[in-house]
């Protein structure tokens, strides 16, 4: 069955074999395809060659039945809600707003530094909510005065957007669909290198660095266009590897000329400077630091889990769980349900952690 998720939509999608994916989503569930690309956009290959293969792990019929159980139990947590979404936004809008006036108006330098970091990481938040949850899985506004305001606030947080979500898209479904498979290059990528700087002091302190002050601009250009071009069949680690070895120098000169830039407008123009530049220089690094703590483990590579039990659950503060859409302590609970609006996962996080049988299940420190 071939379908085009929404109006707007650039991308055509071919199911995977996913076992719960019509039960849990059954208007859009977890979906992968092969690209044939003709436009900057790219497009998916809706053909029968298109469907992946079944995903790693076992599919425990306990678990199968747990999950849905919890649904059934629950189906308040799964109604999109626009009150929600725009509380949400509003709380996250108000501390960037209050937080910016702050960085620009302090004269304390190592103020300006602080919260310039907790600025990124309220951009975070904000692209988060967007292109991950918004454009991705569809899981965030109800109506059409919302979707338009998210579609705006996407443009907004990031000004090359719709180069970026076809490439963001194809991987994303795919890392929910077949988590550690072959394909799954950037994870596989990402894993390896946090575990190789992990070490000793002095590779975790040069990895800090890196991603402070580089790695913010990983994946880039280069990535970008392999996943657009590339069938997804095709990806694979070496081509990767090769490819990121290419992005990894574009990227270092890329950012020595972009903090080049932020310290000549220190001199020039300090408000925007500290106020916008500086925490978009920092937003990416956010996801690199997140997302690193939720698959990074070679314990969930085993081949005896199943697909529900490929992330790592944190014990993290709850407002702050809330503000970043779920993503670090509830980010398992977005891969049992992806369709799971983002503003609920903090308060489905701590039904299910109360509920011994899930806990068992599905939560792994």
């Amino acid at each position: 069955m071939n379908r085009e998720i929404g109006d707007r939509s650039l991308v055509h999608f071919a199911p995977v074999t996913c076992p719960l994916s019509s039960v849990r989503h059954p208007e859009k569930p977890l979906l992968s395809a092969t690209a044939d690309s003709k436009d900057d956009e790219g497009s998916l290959d809706p053909s029968p060659q298109a469907l992946a293969p079944p995903m790693p792990g076992t599919q425990d019929d306990d678990e199968d039945v747990a999950l849905q159980r919890f649904r059934v139990e629950n189906p308040a947590l799964f109604q999109k809600d626009d009150r929600r979404l725009f509380l949400h936004l509003a709380i996250v809008l108000s501390l960037l707003i209050f937080s910016t006036a702050a960085v620009i108006l302090t004269p304390l330098v190592w103020l300006k530094i602080f919260l310039g970091a907790w600025n990124a990481f309220l951009w975070f938040c904000l692209i988060n909510v967007t292109i991950h949850h918004h454009h991705t899985h569809h899981n965030a506004a109800a109506g059409p005065a919302a979707d338009r305001f998210l579609d705006f606030l996407y443009l907004l947080v990031l000004p090359n957007a719709f180069r970026r979500r076809v490439r963001y898209t194809r991987a994303h479904l795919n890392h929910h669909a077949r988590p550690f498979h072959e394909t799954e290059i950037d994870h596989h990528y990402g894993r390896e290198r946090y575990l190789e700087r992990g070490k000793n002091f002095w590779t975790r302190a040069l990895y800090f660095l890196e991603l402070t002050f580089v790695g913010g601009y990983v994946p880039g250009w280069e990535d970008d266009k392999y996943m657009r071009e590339v069938p997804l069949e095709e990806w694979n680690r070496k081509d990767y590897g090769r490819m990121k070895a290419v992005e990894k120098r574009k990227a270092l000169r890329l950012s020595l000329l972009q903090w080049a830039g932020f310290l000549v407008l220190l001199k020039g123009y300090p408000p925007l400077a500290w106020g916008w530049v500086y925490p978009m220089l920092l937003v990416k690094n956010w996801a690199h630091f997140l997302g690193q703590f939720q698959h990074y483990d070679d314990c969930l590579t085993d081949p005896s889990r199943s697909v529900w039990n490929r992330t790592k659950t944190y014990r993290f503060p709850a407002w702050l769980n809330y503000l970043v859409a779920g993503e670090v302590s509830g980010h398992f609970l977005h891969h049992l349900y992806p369709e799971l609006p983002y503003y609920n996962v903090e308060e489905a996080r701590r039904r299910l952690i109360k509920n011994a049988e899930l806990s068992k299940l599905f939560v792994t420190y």
